[in-house]
């Protein structure tokens, strides 16, 4: 059984990159992606994906505002939260916006698919180069 992923990220570039990495694991599926937050809730509560990957930075709607509203619309969604920031507020604030994970973009190429899979079985997960909250 594969683990269907929605990725929500502004930047064309890194969406592509994502799925392309994704695309080489069997157990991964790709099922749809996302250029801001509304995008974002709207693709999840049509797909219901298992694992939602979500930039904590978009425009229109950050990923930390769309967070809740997808568990809203898709309860069984899990969501990895992935950003260029990992200062111990940026993680936090993820966190307690619903995420079960987070992801610095450096180290998407090391930690993404560990994250991935982490999240998809409901477990915290922290890339490396993340400054973990002390609630964790």
């Amino acid at each position: 059984m594969s683990v269907r992923i929605l990725v929500a990220e502004d930047s064309a570039l890194v969406r592509y990159s994502v799925r392309s990495l994704l695309q080489r694991y069997p157990d991964f599926q790709v099922v749809g992606e996302a250029c801001d937050g509304f995008q974002a809730i709207d693709q999840s509560t049509t797909l219901q994906p298992d694992v939602v990957l979500l930039d904590v930075s978009m425009p229109n709607l950050s990923g930390l505002g769309a967070a809740p509203r997808i568990h809203e619309v898709s309860p069984e969604s899990k969501i990895l939260m992935f950003s260029q920031y990992g200062s111990a507020n940026v993680v936090t604030a993820a966190m307690n916006a619903g995420a079960l994970g987070y992801v610095m973009k450096s180290d998407v190429g090391r930690d993404l698919v560990n994250g991935l899979r982490a999240t998809s079985l409901g477990r915290r997960f922290f890339s490396s180069g993340v400054t973990t909250p002390n609630f964790v």
